[in-house]
């Protein structure tokens, strides 16, 4: 590209009065962002996210698990008499089933667990990657970008398998960008054995990344990662490939939903950073890049997941990009970091419809 100088490091967010406030070994904002985790795990807790159609077969699954002592391979509860094979990862199923058996087979009390824990856990998983990448304060505005977002709550409402995978991606693209091979090879593990589908885009994105930074070194660290990976994940991908011709897809409605904050913000923030296609943060665009194809085959997902990498590159945006600038660039963030707080506070204006919470 002609005219363009590509760089490695992002720029440097101007220091500010809050840069020294601290709470014991916490800065404040840290500080900050882990007490509303807190908050908002105890609050669900409180309300009781209501039941929805996903539950019950995922209830249904891990009753299986509980009262046969092991992971069942054929459906037989579901399409009796005859049945089908049964080929959903069985990773949720089993904890589920573990959870049942401490508490003297309560499947309400696991299923409940389970979809309280799974925002609060997703919204850590960001806010620490998404720290490691590019510091406190990024790290702040994306995850003040992201609970004002009413759509990744709602869908953390149903038993989502899907955010348990971004858990463990999200964490997974640091530890990969680092080259740490066995925390990289469980990371990936985990979702493999928690997701069919899920887990194959991650997989592209690491590819992709490997590509982009082959002279690096990424290449063979993927090949082994993936090749690990997948031989602990091979008794259920037998499984899977054994019984193929079973797999089968279900195309959804777009449900068009665009969060104004998290796309003014995040889209200038994440076209920009091709600058920077040599920083490791970079694997954020690549994720945003490979859920593209979602948007066709599995509509309302994509609008939900691309917040994500839209949330990620708000912070970078606010923080290193805008942050960066003297002058009325000041002006601009100290404006823009009081509206993404009032924004979390009262949920952010979107275009479109929303998405219920029961469907």
């Amino acid at each position: 590209m002609r005219g363009v100088k590509f760089e490695i490091e992002l720029p440097t967010e101007l220091p500010s009065i809050l840069d020294n406030i601290s709470l014991g070994p916490l800065h404040f904002f840290d500080f900050l962002v882990l007490a509303l985790i807190v908050f908002l795990g105890v609050g669900l807790w409180i309300v009781g996210p209501p039941l929805v159609y996903d539950d019950f077969y995922h209830m249904a699954v891990a009753q299986q698990v509980y009262r046969l002592g092991f992971v069942p391979t054929w459906d037989f509860w579901e399409f009796a008499p005859v049945g089908r094979p049964h080929l959903y990862p069985p990773l949720l199923h089993v904890l589920m089933a573990l959870i049942m058996k401490v508490s003297g087979g309560n499947v309400l009390l696991s299923v409940k667990l389970v979809k309280v824990l799974t925002y609060p856990l997703l919204v850590l998983s960001l806010w620490w990657t998404t720290r490691k990448f590019v510091g406190f304060k990024a790290a702040f505005y994306t995850f003040t970008c992201y609970i004002a977002l009413l759509t990744t709550l709602t869908d953390c409402y149903e038993t989502s398998p899907v955010s348990l995978v971004l858990i463990f991606s999200l964490m997974l693209f640091w530890f990969f960008t680092q080259k740490k091979m066995v925390t990289s090879i469980t990371l990936l593990s985990l979702a493999l054995w928690m997701h069919i589908s899920m887990p194959l885009l991650i997989i592209i994105v690491l590819g992709a990344f490997s590509i982009v930074r082959r002279e690096e070194g990424y290449l063979p660290f993927f090949v082994k990662v993936l090749g690990a990976s997948l031989l602990v994940y091979s008794p259920w991908l037998i499984h899977l490939l054994a019984n193929f011709d079973w797999l089968s897809s279900v195309g959804t409605p777009l449900g068009l939903h665009i969060p104004l904050l998290a796309w003014v913000l995040g889209v200038p923030g994440l076209l920009y950073s091709f600058k920077y296609y040599k920083n490791n943060s970079f694997i954020f665009a690549i994720l945003a890049l490979v859920l593209i194809p979602m948007f066709i085959s599995y509509g309302h997902r994509f609008w939900i997941y691309i917040l994500i990498p839209l949330s990620f590159y708000t912070g970078v945006n606010v923080s290193r990009f805008i942050g960066s600038r003297h002058g009325k660039w000041r002006k601009a963030q100290a404006i823009i970091i009081l509206i993404l707080g009032l924004s979390a506070i009262t949920l952010t204006p979107a275009i479109g419809e929303s998405i219920p919470v029961v469907k």
